[in-house]
């Protein structure tokens, strides 16, 4: 007996298309993906059972983003209360630490200049002092309508307008 290929649709994505029109991407089991994750970070952490408490409950909160989306606000509040709790780190700082590191002494914050970045329904975009200050008055309307926009239709991640783009790539530090 023959044995067939498996395609990569299945029945419950066969004729689904993303939202670029390309067909949607198979599901696969999240609890698999986390511990792979986890594995793979716990060697950085001194107390990576107290990390990943500490992580689980700042993903069910609302603050830093919507509960279950993770976002580079999310990521400083993890570290931050994860240091508060006593936790420590093995070696020296990798990419993704220095890159948040960056992030912070970029002071991201929103047109108003408040840390706050949702309101509502809505989320207000985020962008680097700098590269507020380098914007027009209505190139910063026109950014920031773009992204409440978005995410009033559910997007997490709306990209920025091109005079926005430009400010923040001028302003921000290479890492």
């Amino acid at each position: 007996m023959a044995v067939r290929k498996r395609s990569r649709t299945t029945a419950s994505t066969r004729g689904r298309t993303s939202s670029r029109g390309r067909p949607a991407a198979r599901k696969t089991g999240t609890a698999s993906r986390s511990t792979a994750r986890k594995s793979a970070s716990s060697g950085r952490y001194t107390e990576p059972e107290l990390r990943e408490r500490i992580k689980a409950r700042v993903m069910r909160s609302s603050k830093g983003g919507r509960p279950g989306e993770w976002s580079a606000r999310k990521a400083q509040l993890v570290a931050a209360e994860y240091k508060k709790a006593g936790g420590g780190y093995r070696g020296g700082r990798g990419a993704t630490q220095k890159s948040l590191t960056s992030w912070t002494k970029e002071e991201w914050q929103t047109k108003e200049g408040d840390a706050r970045a949702r309101r509502g329904g809505t989320t207000a975009r985020y962008l680097p002092k700098k590269a507020w200050e380098a914007l027009s008055p209505t190139q910063k309307r026109a950014t920031e309508r773009k992204k409440r926009e978005g995410t009033r239709r559910g997007k997490q991640f709306v990209r920025n307008t091109a005079a926005a783009r430009t400010a923040r790539k001028k302003t921000t530090r290479r890492r």
